[in-house]
């Protein structure tokens, strides 16, 4: 922990998405949800997707809600228009990256339930980085995915930075996205 309001760790990019994963099929009983819900935490997303693109497509799943990490680009003499996203102003909902253009009815979803539920969230601000979206996305004939990202200082370093109200608001959102559906 860095005070009460911050944590630092190694890859805290996916890490801290991969607590929120186990947190929602802890708590997935409690949701009353007439859906099959299927987690996954994939290897070598930063080499290829790998563990996506094999999970994809033998789940063969419906729609793909990807938990990641992105990077703020926030901090020091960076000009607001070059900033990714912003710590401390909730999960980031993506609306396309360098992997994967989110599905406009989910991403639409996404951020009405956020709003409607009062979790702090934000859209990326820019096309940048990739993830295990693209690989889902193409598996099979296509699935729609939506991605919703930790907003990660430091990000592929030893001392990633992340804001615990930031991990929090990505596992709410997910848990009332998948409510909601």
């Amino acid at each position: 922990r860095l005070g009460k309001k911050q944590f630092s760790g190694k890859s805290l990019d996916d890490r801290a998405s991969v607590a929120a994963i186990m947190r929602v099929m802890k708590n997935i009983k409690d949701l009353d949800i007439d859906i099959d819900v299927y987690a996954v935490a994939a290897v070598q997303e930063e080499v290829g997707c790998r563990g996506a693109k094999g999970a994809a497509f033998q789940q063969e799943p419906d729609i793909g809600i990807v938990l990641e990490g992105t990077t703020c680009n926030d901090l020091g003499d960076v000009p607001e228009t070059a900033h990714v996203c912003e710590a401390g102003q909730g999960v980031a909902v993506s609306f396309m990256d360098g992997a994967s253009i989110a599905n406009r009815a989910l991403f639409r979803k996404a951020l009405d339930v956020a709003k409607q539920e009062n979790i702090p969230h934000q859209v990326k601000h820019s096309v940048s980085g990739g993830n295990d979206g693209g690989a889902i996305q193409r598996a099979r004939e296509g699935v729609p995915v939506v991605v919703l990202s930790v907003p990660c200082r430091y990000i592929h370093s030893p001392s990633s930075v992340v804001k615990l109200s930031d991990v929090e608001s990505q596992f709410a959102l997910v848990k009332a996205l998948v409510k909601a559906l």
